[in-house]
């Protein structure tokens, strides 16, 4: 029988040894398990170097994790862990009264996992409750992260007054945190315990880049003055999800010096917006997500929106936009977009892609990308398909302002 090694492993065997991490650490971030597995086969140098990758980050759904997982993680590869994501799920008896954990195997040891052998390393730590919950679980709030770098946190029901006690004392002592994201319904109330703090004379959050929350929570956010931030996503609130318009009408005309990525509600249909959202107040502004355009019926609704609003929004940074509009009564015509474009881009000369949606119709929506020179192509999109057809290569917009 040969013993003639295979061309591929005779290639790997080439490969320094030092080189393997750096290799593994370039696959790309959609890199399936499966090929990862493969590759660890080669050798036990690959194997260690992919461990590293396939444990880097875990999500245990509780209570239904393995006692099986928990036990590999804390043996073997809790120091490869930097995302740890948990959610926190009763079970479907839940009542309706507050749920208690028992005070047993597996959460004692996920106490002891995050509060020992994920200090370390963990640097994205995600957390998911999906009922009230009374147990003692809040000591794992004490714990510390020395490289924690964001944290999400997020709740579906009403929590015990411990939450809301914990979580700022939890951001307070992590002070290396860049980015916060806050969804439980009480975010404000979270954000102005960190003002007492801070008026205490704790440094809050000094390197917060990134911030996800809903418009309340951003706006008491922003009273502990950030102007580092560059990414701000905003969502709906839990109990009132509608009740936010005029909360993010008074966000939108603070000053953002530093915001790249505002991202609003996708429910948020405000016609001022446009008129808002201006230069002075987001002078490097580079994408800007879910803007409503407003209400047309009619050819004199789309010059009036143009009047108003579109011929006072100026932004020479800006790349990306996706907007909606409703159009009454019928479907948005082919040549209102390629209008709305036009006008848009006038205001945007570095605008490199445009998406505007029917919101009578969200699946039913227009892109539009430029080339180089600042040539568009207008596209029409129903669901996942294109539609050229729909849009005739004489209707595809030539701006004189290119």
């Amino acid at each position: 029988m040969s013993t003639t090694p295979h061309p591929a492993q005779t290639q790997m065997a080439t490969i320094p040894v030092e080189l393997y991490r750096t290799i593994v650490e370039c696959l790309p971030q959609d890199i399936s398990k499966a090929d990862l597995v493969n590759f660890s086969l080669a050798s036990h140098a690959w194997k260690a170097e992919v461990d590293r990758v396939l444990w880097s980050r875990v999500t245990m759904e509780v209570p239904d994790l393995t006692l099986e997982l928990l036990s590999v993680l804390e043996q073997q590869h809790s120091r490869h862990v930097r995302r740890f994501t948990m959610w926190l799920w009763p079970d479907n008896r839940y009542d309706g009264t507050p749920y208690v954990l028992p005070e047993c195997p597996p959460y004692d040891r996920i106490h002891d996992l995050l509060h020992k052998s994920l200090q370390p390393s963990l640097t994205h730590l995600h957390l998911h409750l999906r009922k009230a919950w009374t147990t003692d679980w809040q000591s794992w709030y004490r714990a510390h992260f020395p490289a924690l770098k964001t944290f999400h946190f997020t709740a579906m029901d009403h929590n015990d007054y411990w939450i809301q006690a914990c979580i700022p004392e939890f951001l307070a002592r992590h002070p290396g945190i860049e980015e916060v994201g806050i969804f439980d319904g009480d975010e404000h109330l979270h954000f102005q315990e960190l003002k007492k703090l801070e008026a205490e004379g704790t440094n809050i959050l000094p390197n917060l880049r990134v911030l996800q929350t809903t418009p309340r929570g951003a706006l008491w956010c922003l009273s502990l003055e950030k102007p580092q931030l560059e990414v701000m996503v905003l969502g709906k609130g839990m109990y009132n999800p509608n009740g936010h318009n005029d909360q993010l009408a008074v966000l939108v005309r603070q000053k953002f010096p530093a915001l790249r990525v505002l991202d609003l509600p996708e429910t948020f249909e405000h016609s001022l917006i446009l008129a808002y959202i201006q230069p002075r107040s987001f002078p490097v502004l580079e994408e800007l997500y879910n803007v409503y355009l407003g209400p047309i019926t009619r050819a004199a609704d789309l010059e009036k929106l143009y009047r108003d609003y579109i011929s006072h929004f100026s932004h020479p940074h800006l790349r990306i936009l996706t907007c909606h509009l409703r159009s009454r009564g019928r479907r948005v015509r082919h040549e209102e977009v390629t209008q709305i474009i036009t006008w848009i881009r006038s205001g945007c000369p570095s605008l490199q892609h445009l998406e505007l949606s029917d919101g009578n119709e969200r699946n039913r929506r227009f892109k539009c990308t430029f080339d180089p020179e600042g040539k568009p192509d207008i596209r029409l999109m129903v669901g996942g398909s294109m539609m050229e057809s729909q849009l005739p290569s004489s209707r595809r917009l030539v701006s004189p302002f290119c």
